[in-house]
């Protein structure tokens, strides 16, 4: 089993959160031992399918304002999309609300669906600008260790269609995504991730997608603590870059508090791949005299884990590690960058903690240490002798790229996208 990236739970923690929305700096933590797979929970809940879908009307979903035309090109299609669908399991209907990558594939016309129902899931269609729709044919989305309960089947996960009729997956038969007038994103298709060996038997079903797009403008450099197959913590830690948006606010108040000059950053480490999505900002707080930054614990955002199947809603706090104590994050700032070091997660009230990363570098589109009123501009520093790095579309950092291979390149504080021939 692969890891993951950001879906998983970690398994209760030495720390008692109270209902109180401050968390003291002598309280003693112990890091988390064993995550769960979000997948396995899943295959779990919905493996055996009895009766018949009901199909319930459409949620009201809110959206983040929609472009003002459809997608006519490659380049206004793909990015990153907050969706909603409505999931089945064990016979009940569950709303489930996360976002995804739309890249540009290899073949022509091809597009690659990154995150759909499942951070790890990827989903090939062709883009038919014309007609307004992306088609995606049945096709493998993961080889799966096959499970020894099924000898001789293998439980390797394909994309099916659904035959409406027989109220059973149809096995050559498309989902369409229709590329709408507003710029959103559609289907009325019901989606199977089936098991390829059993008939009547899968990972999910989903229907009433609805996708919009998002504008991010931050880059987020971190690591985050490895797992075995098992779910325990190694010591080990992958890089990853990720993205999310952020603003300045001079003389922030929160609850009557004022914290001073902020970054407000927002679905910050939640994004673009996670099935656990925040909800509002997190202030990082900023001394202007000595250009240090701090993110105090006593604030909590809230997060939605409905892709989880856990509580639709929870509340989490960014949290420093020093030792065997929680405490606040401190770093640095300069130019258009902020940085600290050391360990570092987030710990909900309900669930305990979730992500265990080390180290972070956050890039913003605007320059703090400039004059205040050229906040607005896009701070740009090409930093030609900086070392160039890379980065698959997932976030995972890569020493070379293949040929044929879409990545992120990085340098100094630049990024861009680009193909290797």
């Amino acid at each position: 089993m692969k890891k993951l990236y950001t879906i998983a739970l970690a398994a209760a923690v030495a720390l008692s959160a109270s209902a109180q929305q401050k968390l003291q700096t002598s309280n003693q933590v112990s890091g988390p031992a064993k995550v769960v797979s979000a997948r396995i929970l899943a295959k779990n809940a919905t493996i055996e399918r009895a009766g018949k879908f009901e199909r319930n009307a459409t949620p009201s979903v809110k959206h983040a304002p929609a472009k003002a035309a459809a997608a006519t090109t490659m380049d206004e299609l793909t990015g990153m999309y907050r969706y909603s669908i409505n999931a089945y399991v064990q016979g009940t209907t569950q709303q489930v609300g996360s976002t995804l990558n739309i890249e540009e594939g290899t073949e022509p016309n091809e597009v690659i669906l990154k995150g759909l129902r499942y951070s790890d899931v990827n989903v090939k269609g062709i883009v038919d600008f014309a007609a307004g729709t992306i088609t995606c044919k049945p096709q493998l989305l993961e080889e799966v260790e096959d499970d020894p309960e099924y000898p001789g089947v293998s439980m390797d996960m394909w994309l099916y269609g659904w035959d409406e009729a027989n109220d059973t997956e149809d096995r050559n038969g498309d989902c369409v995504i229709n590329i709408n007038a507003d710029g959103t994103l559609s289907s009325d298709d019901l989606f199977c991730y089936g098991v390829e060996g059993l008939e009547g038997y899968a990972y999910a079903w989903f229907d009433n997608l609805e996708m919009t797009k998002l504008d991010f403008n931050t880059v987020v450099y971190f690591s985050e603590r490895d797992t075995d197959d098992d779910g325990y913590y190694l010591d080990t830690y992958t890089e990853y870059m990720s993205w999310c948006s952020s603003e300045y606010a001079e003389g922030y108040t929160l609850g009557g508090e004022d914290l001073g000059d902020c970054v407000l950053l927002n679905s910050f480490m939640f994004q673009p791949n996670s099935l656990i999505t925040s909800v509002n900002t997190i202030p990082v707080q900023l001394d202007p005299d000595a250009q240090e930054m701090f993110i105090d614990t006593w604030y909590w955002f809230n997060y939605d884990l409905t892709a989880l199947g856990g509580d639709a809603t929870g509340s989490a706090a960014i949290i420093g590690v020093n030792g065997t104590k929680i405490d606040i994050i401190e770093g640095t700032y300069s130019g258009n960058t902020i940085t600290w070091e050391g360990d570092w997660g987030a710990y909900s009230s309900t669930h305990g903690w979730f992500g265990w990363y080390k180290d972070c570098e956050i890039v913003l589109p605007f320059n703090l240490t400039d004059d205040l009123g050229g906040l607005n501009e896009v701070a740009v520093d090409n930093n030609e002798n900086a070392p160039v790095e890379y980065f698959n579309l997932q976030g995972v950092r890569i020493n070379e790229p293949a040929a044929g291979q879409i990545v992120i390149r990085r340098q100094g504080n630049k990024t861009t996208k680009l193909f290797v021939k």
